[in-house]
């Protein structure tokens, strides 16, 4: 989300407040999905790291907020697109 978009929704979420109270809140939001973003970036390096180190270049994982999946790939055929409709 821009800085604009979260602008707008906190001018209707608390339209009684000033304009430096809603700049101050949409830097405040702006920043915790920065160091969310780069938490995010930093864990997934480790993981990635991780399944170069002990696991072969076809598999791939899935992580859900509740579990994992460590998928492998024994066979692809490609893509096929025939019927991918425009």
């Amino acid at each position: 989300m821009n800085k604009q978009a979260i602008s707008n929704i906190l001018w209707k979420l608390a339209p009684l407040c000033s304009r430096k109270e809603i700049e101050d809140a949409t830097e405040q939001i702006l920043t915790a999905q920065e160091v969310k973003s780069e938490s995010l970036d930093t864990i997934a390096r480790v993981l990635i790291k991780y399944l170069c180190d002990n696991y072969h270049p076809h598999v791939e994982i899935t992580i859900t907020p509740t579990g994992y999946e460590l998928k492998e790939g024994l066979v692809s055929g490609g893509q096929i697109l025939d019927y991918i409709k425009d």
